[in-house]
């Protein structure tokens, strides 16, 4: 009898079947692993094409300031070239040292450095927060679907009302985070109809600003009510209220990434100091480059506008921005997730598993007799 069940859990009797790994049983997890290595995505020769790009690229915002601070450049150097109209030459006004520039450069840089390390930091904060929500809805939605025991009609209905209001909350942080206030969105609405407030043949609806803290307070009810009616024991009570708390800490701190931007007195002394610097680098780079000013200034103002430009443009990570957190994308993916749990069996039994696949190649293997015989007579194999 052994051999019969080695047989049935052998690489070769299972090409087919299940217990196989990407139809390599023989192979490790770490060797399928590398078969399936994902690549580096910073691949400079196949990816040539985004030093031509400009969909997601700051080039529109930065393209009529660089424009202006290289015309500004063009204008004033032919009175330093042109010998007709040369008063900044034989006037000598200009300094002839570069220890000015050389020093603004360094301050310039700083000032740059911290201003994209600060708004890269908002960033990925939100991306940390969203990805905590991520996680604590899908606890939430696991112990809905599979701890919560209905016990009439009704609990089964509040049950899977309780599943769209988790599809529910993470659209309405999103919308809320983009500063679209209410309920009336195709990716909303249809999530909370069940409840009585938001039921559609009600003639008077809340005026409810913050949705998400609305959603928290059905989800409590929901969770309050299941106890009561022992639908959850005391330990599956405890476990929904952390995951509903934990839900709550990354609803606030999205809010707080989104209403605490850089300081503003620190946004404008940085872009007056650039304009200015960027202004005066013609004078500067006139009396050792000559000509050469005019396209030294248009790549200076290219690369300092648009350094300053990605800090605005992923200072504020919630928005609508091609550089922003896709959180359309997330919310879908959510809601997929949800759907395909809901479609899914509410009471799960392990009994009904079959023996498990395992690598006789391993040392580890090990078949028994007697748990064999056991799994036979009980019916599994």
């Amino acid at each position: 009898m052994l051999e019969e069940v080695i047989e049935i859990m052998s690489p070769s009797h299972n090409q087919g079947g299940r217990h196989h790994m990407h139809h390599l049983p023989h192979l490790s997890p770490r060797m399928v692993s590398r078969l399936h290595k994902i690549k580096n995505q910073t691949n400079y020769y196949s990816q040539a094409k985004l030093l031509f790009r400009f969909t997601g690229s700051v080039i529109p915002t930065i393209t009529i300031p660089v424009i202006l601070i290289t015309l500004w450049s063009a204008l004033w150097t032919p009175f330093y070239m042109v010998d007709s109209v040369n008063f900044l030459k034989t006037s000598n006004i200009l300094p002839k040292s570069t220890l000015l520039i050389t020093v603004v450069s360094v301050v310039m840089s700083l000032l740059l450095v911290f201003r994209n390390n600060t708004a890269y930091d908002r960033y990925w904060e939100g991306r940390r927060i969203w990805s905590n929500l991520e996680t604590q809805i899908r606890n939430m939605a696991r112990f809905i679907w599979i701890g919560v025991v209905p016990k009439s009609p009704q609990d089964v209905a509040s049950k899977r009302g309780a599943m769209n209001l988790l599809v529910a909350y993470a659209h309405s942080i999103k919308h809320y985070l983009r500063n679209e206030l209410g309920v009336d969105y195709p990716d909303l609405r249809p999530f909370i109809n069940h409840l009585p407030e938001f039921a559609p043949d009600n003639n008077e609806p809340p005026e409810i600003k913050n949705v998400p803290l609305e959603i928290t307070y059905q989800l409590s009810a929901f969770v309050d009510n299941c106890r009561d009616t022992g639908q959850i024991d005391i330990s599956q009570f405890g476990l929904m209220n952390g995951a509903l708390n934990a839900v709550m800490d990354c609803f606030s701190g999205a809010e707080r990434v989104r209403n605490t931007p850089l300081p503003l007195a620190y946004s404008i002394h940085l872009k007056q100091t650039l304009i200015v610097y960027l202004l005066g680098l013609p004078f500067q780079l006139v009396i050792e480059n000559k000509w050469g000013a005019i396209p030294i200034t248009f790549l200076a103002s290219f690369t300092l506008l648009g350094l300053e430009a990605i800090g605005g443009e992923i200072e504020n990570p919630f928005g609508l921005d091609t550089n922003d957190i896709p959180l359309d994308e997330i919310c879908d993916t959510l809601y997929q997730e949800i759907l395909s749990i809901m479609e899914r069996p509410e009471e799960l039994d392990p009994g009904q598993w079959s023996v498990p696949y395992e690598d006789l190649s391993s040392t580890h293997a090990k078949l028994n007799q007697e748990d064999v015989t056991a799994a036979l007579s009980g019916g599994v194999l």
